[in-house]
């Protein structure tokens, strides 16, 4: 009887620890799904922040470009004319005495065939088409918005000193009045600076270097967060630049098109910008403030590129 219960009793024992294996063992799956799941979870929590983090920078960038249109409109509602459009690559053209100005895009010979009034289409924003082959003329500049709108010039150009943000006691600057073909008066009121970098002096210095590294002269541009240059094109026409129309209107049907006398063919343009056929703000704008983004790629000529899946525009100016 004593032998019957010690062996029911140890039947009993191994059935429970055979019970406890298998739940020890579905505990374990468990445990790997959870992770598993944990995983996904954290992954997809990850990508919507930074996603979050992304579209928190692009909007804060956003609104950055859209003080700068700001100052550009400023100067335009003071002066008559948009700052003209600086030539990046060569920027100051020497004076008598020894003195220098700001040299513009207009003074590019290639420029000067659009005095012939020829179609800019999309894929012609850039160029200037005459008898022979097209050249390519930006209708971008960086330094535009530092020499006009914030008088990083030296004393001999702007009459003011090339102080830029920070460089006094007070931050402040002054220059003496523009001119369409890009020089100053050196006479009337002085203007202050039109873009407040008041905690954004990191943003001014040249291309490439350091925060902290600003360069009060002719050679810092403005910068976005993404350390790529801010441009502001233009396609209505600007100061010093014959007639670069925002729309082309055919003055008459060529031999080998249809279109209707006074049609609008076609829009002078950058094709990043959202379709001017459809877009009615676009159709009345001047001016375009652009960054390129994360990637620090800008394509003028197609409008659904890759590359401009992350510029940040801001688009302004009076018709």
């Amino acid at each position: 009887m004593e032998r019957r219960m010690d062996r029911q009793i140890g039947l009993a024992s191994r059935g429970a620890q055979g019970a406890g294996g298998a739940r020890r063992g579905y505990s374990l799956v468990e445990v790997l799904v959870v992770i598993f799941i944990i995983s996904i979870l954290s992954s997809l929590i990850l990508v919507a922040m930074r996603n979050a983090l992304g579209l928190g920078r692009a909007s804060a960038e956003q609104q950055f470009l859209r003080s700068i249109g700001a100052g550009l409109e400023a100067f335009e509602s003071r002066f008559g004319f948009y700052p003209p459009l600086v030539n990046d690559a060569d920027p100051l053209v020497a004076l008598s005495a020894g003195l220098a100005r700001p040299r513009l895009l207009s003074e590019d010979p290639a420029a000067q065939t659009d005095a012939r009034a020829r179609a800019a289409r999309h894929d012609e924003f850039l160029r200037w088409v005459e008898d022979g082959p097209q050249q390519t003329v930006p209708r971008r500049s960086a330094r535009t918005l530092t020499f006009y709108l914030m008088g990083l010039l030296p004393r001999e150009i702007d009459g003011a000193g090339s102080v830029g943000l920070g460089g006094s006691s007070e931050g402040v600057f002054s220059f003496t009045e523009p001119q369409r073909d890009g020089g100053f008066t050196r006479q009337g009121q002085p203007v202050t600076p039109l873009v407040d970098l008041r905690g954004r002096q990191e943003r001014l210095r040249v291309a490439g270097t350091q925060q902290g590294a600003i360069d009060r002269n002719e050679d810092s541009v403005l910068l976005d967060r993404w350390d790529g240059p801010i441009y502001v094109y233009y396609w209505a026409p600007v100061p010093h630049m014959a007639t670069p129309p925002a729309s082309y209107h055919y003055p008459g049907a060529p031999a080998n098109d249809t279109a209707r006398a006074g049609e609008v063919r076609s829009y002078n343009m950058p094709a990043f910008l959202p379709d001017p056929v459809e877009n009615v703000e676009v159709r009345g704008a001047r001016f375009a403030v652009v960054s390129a983004g994360p990637d620090g790629q800008i394509n003028e000529l197609v409008r659904q590129a890759p590359e401009n899946a992350d510029n940040v525009v801001y688009i302004g100016g009076r018709p």
